[in-house]
């Protein structure tokens, strides 16, 4: 008889398989059930895995979680990047730290450079001026304190505490404060863990834990996206954040949404032109 699993693991893979099977290996275990979503058809099956999905195309970042959330029922699942090691160990440590927090809809460990650097994957939730500072760097003089806000500069990261935008490269969320929706898709790749934090932060909180370590080899799976076709990924980024910003509703934002409309719209031609 098939004992149902305590946490669900779900991997979107797309062109970094090599890192994928280190991810899956890594975090396997009892009580845990790895789900991959193969997005590039490179992705080698081990032991691991529960079950692997391989569509016809990519189908992207929110889909592929959204597809194994409506498949799966464990009470914890854990989003991990393809280019993300938590081991084993690690995942039942975060686990815990939900068992004994009720009040918790996630918890985040920190991320390290394979070499052992710490990286500083918090953010804050965006306001128009720290956006804009994002995305335009001479602006950056002009909305100094949003921009530096924004990605919680100083912040001592040796310290617990609570994110209020946690990276979804490695986050571990219980499935009853998410409910039967994880993901919005029409954010295919960016701002649908933003969205979701926007969301679920009005129940609860999530926290950032630094005594739990995963190595990050940071957006490996992007940048091979980006030397496959150049500009598809910068004129994803403004799609989904004009989306954003129409959502938000109030003049600033909606300045914004149409302002990365036409950046979108720009980064649609030279995608094309480079296609030629």
């Amino acid at each position: 008889m098939m004992v149902q699993p305590e946490i669900d693991v779900f991997v979107v893979n797309y062109l970094t398989p090599e890192l994928a099977a280190v991810a899956v290996d890594k975090v396997c275990g009892p009580g845990v059930q790895v789900q991959v979503y193969d997005n590039s058809g490179d992705y080698v099956a081990g032991a691991g895995e529960a079950d692997v999905h391989t569509p016809a195309q990519n189908d992207y970042f929110a889909h592929g979680n959204n597809f194994w959330w409506a498949r799966t029922s464990a009470p914890y699942v854990l989003l991990l990047n393809p280019d993300v090691e938590l081991s084993y160990a690690d995942l039942l440590r975060l686990r815990l730290i939900l068992d004994e927090r009720p009040e918790l809809w996630g918890v985040a460990p920190r991320l390290v450079y394979p070499d052992g650097r710490q990286q500083n994957y918090l953010q804050r939730l965006p306001t128009p001026a720290a956006a804009l500072a994002d995305r335009f760097a001479p602006a950056r003089r002009i909305f100094r304190r949003a921009y530096a806000d924004f990605f919680c500069a100083g912040l001592d990261l040796g310290q617990e505490q609570v994110a209020e935008q946690p990276p979804a490269a490695c986050l571990l969320l219980r499935r009853s404060a998410v409910g039967e929706h994880l993901f919005d898709e029409a954010y295919r790749l960016y701002f649908n863990d933003t969205d979701l934090a926007r969301r679920l932060n009005r129940n609860g909180h999530c926290l950032y834990t630094p005594a739990i370590t995963a190595v990050h080899h940071k957006s490996a799976s992007l940048d091979r996206a980006d030397a496959a076709r150049p500009y598809t990924v910068v004129r994803e980024y403004d799609r989904s954040f004009a989306r954003y910003a129409r959502q938000q509703g109030t003049p600033a934002w909606l300045a914004l949404s149409v302002l990365f409309r036409l950046r979108a719209a720009m980064g649609s031609v030279l995608v094309a032109v480079n296609s030629s």
